[in-house]
């Protein structure tokens, strides 16, 4: 018997071969997954881009610190922390350790040095009222 006529070897009328298709819902899920993906790497990008262009322009917004002239006797835990190097728990120790008779008196504060006075100097005084540079 030669091999074309064996039953086997004879295409069907009528019959396809099944077509193995993913189902639409898993195409949608790693789309969605593809796509999620994507967008977290493009808000991780654009977040890094900002953070390095607002190091950059900072350098040309004004700042906060030196803008005032402080009375370190009366002045605020906010007006103290405008100073240059002092933050919040500096002021709180300067507040603490109220009364100054001269401004050579915030030495005796701990976390202000030499260097520091020399930045504080110009901008604190111990009588008057705080006012604006």
């Amino acid at each position: 018997m030669p091999l074309d006529d064996r039953d086997y070897m004879r295409k069907r009328v009528g019959y396809e071969p099944p077509v193995f298709r993913r189902a639409w819902w898993k195409k949608l899920s790693l789309t969605a997954i593809v796509g999620g993906i994507t967008a977290v790497a493009g808000v991780v990008a654009l977040v890094a881009m900002l953070v390095g262009d607002l190091s950059y322009l900072s350098r040309f917004l004004p700042s906060r610190e030196g803008t005032l002239i402080v009375n370190v006797n009366t002045a605020s835990a906010t007006e103290l922390e405008t100073l240059p190097g002092i933050g919040p728990a500096i002021a709180t120790l300067i507040i603490d350790d109220r009364p100054y008779e001269t401004i050579e008196d915030l030495d005796r504060v701990q976390g202000i040095g030499p260097g520091k006075m020399r930045s504080l100097r110009p901008l604190v005084i111990v009588k008057g009222e705080t006012r604006k540079r």
